[in-house]
């Protein structure tokens, strides 16, 4: 049964929302996660309980795949507790870094990093940080894998796929991996992306598309899906169902983090 472009730039919306809404499972997690660690008694004086935070950070750590690393940056001196340790440069100041001096403009809150590609694992990484107040700023570095594979596993019918883009126009996810990281500002369709969401024709890749996206909330990251106009033979039906077979498996996976965290 054919579809009409309108009908299929609905389904389309409706994959990018779906997705969307997956993406915020996985870093309420992590939101979740960091508030619970700003909670713990010693954070509020870190020198004198030090042995007892590298603990809970190698705790949470371990029973969270999705967490690359669990730091503290120490107002007083510009110490690092961390785990798992790293041999950090001797001028190392964590005063100075985006992660720190994003959380302390906003005390109270837990602020993402725009994402990165990680230099040892050359996998994408992302900052989430709060301040601790008087005492410094706690952050949870954590991999995008599982968001990274759900994206790209994501079809919109044949041609059509599922991209990210951070508040800088780089590539987050795309389907050829060598794009990740790369600059989506430059494209006419990044421009286009003026809304909190919307949906258009628009030249991309060197084909016409029909596009439609929307924006993160918490990360301010572009969710984009895109599909060639002339492919009019697939159903809304079968567009959609994939997104909402991943969806559950997002929704399995991020409850199960959860439970072993909390333990």
């Amino acid at each position: 049964m054919q579809i009409t472009e309108s009908e299929k730039m609905k389904a389309t919306s409706e994959q990018v929302r779906l997705t969307n809404d997956s993406i915020d499972l996985i870093l309420q997690n992590t939101e979740k996660t960091i508030e619970r660690v700003a909670d713990e008694q010693g954070i509020n004086n870190p020198i004198a309980f030090k042995s007892e935070l590298l603990k809970e950070f190698e705790q949470t750590t371990v029973n969270d795949s999705t967490i690359y690393s669990l730091y503290m940056g120490l107002a007083e001196n510009g110490e690092m507790i961390m785990y798992p340790h790293a041999e950090l440069d001797a001028d190392y100041d964590p005063r100075e870094r985006d992660w720190y001096t994003l959380a302390m403009e906003k005390p109270g809150e837990s602020v993402w990093t725009d994402p990165y590609l990680d230099a040892d694992t050359e996998k994408m990484v992302v900052t989430l940080s709060k301040a601790i107040p008087d005492q410094g700023v706690v952050a949870i570095d954590i991999f995008l894998d599982t968001l990274t594979r759900i994206v790209n596993e994501i079809k919109l019918s044949d041609t059509g796929y599922i991209f990210l883009v951070d508040n800088n126009g780089f590539y987050i996810t795309n389907p050829t991996v060598e794009k990740v990281a790369s600059d989506f500002s430059q494209e006419k369709l990044y421009g286009q992306l003026k809304d909190a969401s919307g949906s258009l024709t628009s030249s991309y890749e060197n084909k016409e598309r029909l596009v439609s996206y929307t924006t993160n909330e918490s990360t301010g990251w572009k969710v984009i899906g895109v599909i060639d106009t002339d492919e009019v033979t697939k159903t809304g039906y079968e567009m959609t169902m994939p997104s909402l077979f991943n969806l559950a498996i997002i929704i399995v996976i991020v409850t199960l983090i959860s439970i072993f965290v909390a333990l």
